[in-house]
Formats: structure tokens, C-alpha cells, sequence
């Protein structure tokens, strides 16, 4: 389970997620029904398009979002891989919302040792997590991972930009 849940808004702000990222971020509980229901309504209105199901979970009631998972084919969080791209977005907007969020860098790094564990001890995580190793080749202390924190942030971004459908 994510360590944090991400508002509708927070998520559109950034970008809008791909049928699969909303399962993903849904079984993981990264995101709650009614944001789902919010993100499905909120790319109906923008005239984009839609799978069948993102439009049924678009109309649902606020009395109805017990039913968000089914209809979304969410069986429970067990059967999500961490390493499947519909996971990159969730792990670009937990890194980008540890650094719109809290107050300092050792902070943020604290919540990155959080979601390193989240994200199945991931490799590109681990260049932010202090008291992991540098990447081979890296330069070590604050200074070198904060540039990486830059570098992932800019990378990522820039990677969702260009894979976005």
C-alpha cells in the first residue's frame, strides 16, 4: 500500500492518468474511489478519449463508489506489480509530492526511504535513500542527491510527457 493518497486535483495537476496508471493507483490505494471517479469525470469533460469503463466510473453517484473497484476490475493490491509502468506515475507524484510537501531535504529523504519500500526496493529510488550506497560511479553526500532528486524529477516528468497517450 502507498504511504500516502493523492487527491484528483494533485493528480491532474501533474497528469492525466491512463486507464491502467488509475487500476494501478486504485489496487495499490494510492488514489480513493471518489478521486477515481473525479479523474474519470474530469477527462470526460476535457473530450478525451475513453475506455468504457472510465466512462462508467465518470457517471458514478457519490452512494456508488464502493463499486469503483469492480468496475475497474480491481481484485486487491496483491496482484499489482510494482515494477509494471502503470507504476512509474504514482512513483514520480509520491517523490514529487515528498518535495511539494515537506519542509526540508532530510525530511524529504526520510519519505523517500518510505517509498523506496513501497515501490519493492526500487533501483531508481535507491540513489535517494541515505543510508543505501551511491549508484556505482556516483558522488556521494547531500549535495550529489539532491542533483539526483533534480535528475529523477526532470527525467521522469519528461518521460510521462512523452509517453502519455
Amino acid at each position: 500500500m502507498g504511504s500516502t493518497t493523492f487527491s484528483a486535483s494533485y493528480v491532474l495537476d501533474h497528469f492525466t492518468p491512463t486507464l491502467g496508471e488509475l487500476q494501478w493507483g486504485l489496487a495499490r490505494e494510492w488514489i480513493k474511489p471518489a478521486d477515481c471517479v473525479a479523474i474519470c469525470l474530469a477527462k470526460m469533460n476535457s473530450g478525451a478519449q475513453l475506455e468504457d469503463v472510465e466512462e462508467r466510473v465518470g457517471l458514478l453517484l457519490s452512494d456508488e463508489l464502493e463499486e469503483v473497484s469492480a468496475i475497474l476490475g480491481i481484485d486487491g493490491q496483491d496482484a499489482v506489480d510494482p515494477e509494471a509502468p502503470e507504476a512509474e506515475l504514482w512513483k514520480y507524484l509520491a517523490v514529487r509530492q515528498a518535495v511539494d510537501t515537506l519542509p526540508g531535504f532530510e525530511d524529504q529523504l526520510e519519505a523517500f526511504a518510505d517509498l523506496w519500500c513501497d515501490f519493492d526496493h526500487d533501483a531508481e529510488l535507491a540513489g535517494l535513500v541515505r543510508f543505501l550506497p551511491p549508484p556505482e560511479g556516483a558522488a556521494v553526500g547531500l549535495p550529489a542527491m539532491k542533483q539526483r532528486l533534480d535528475k529523477y524529477l526532470a527525467d521522469s516528468a519528461e518521460h510521462l510527457k512523452d509517453n502519455r497517450p
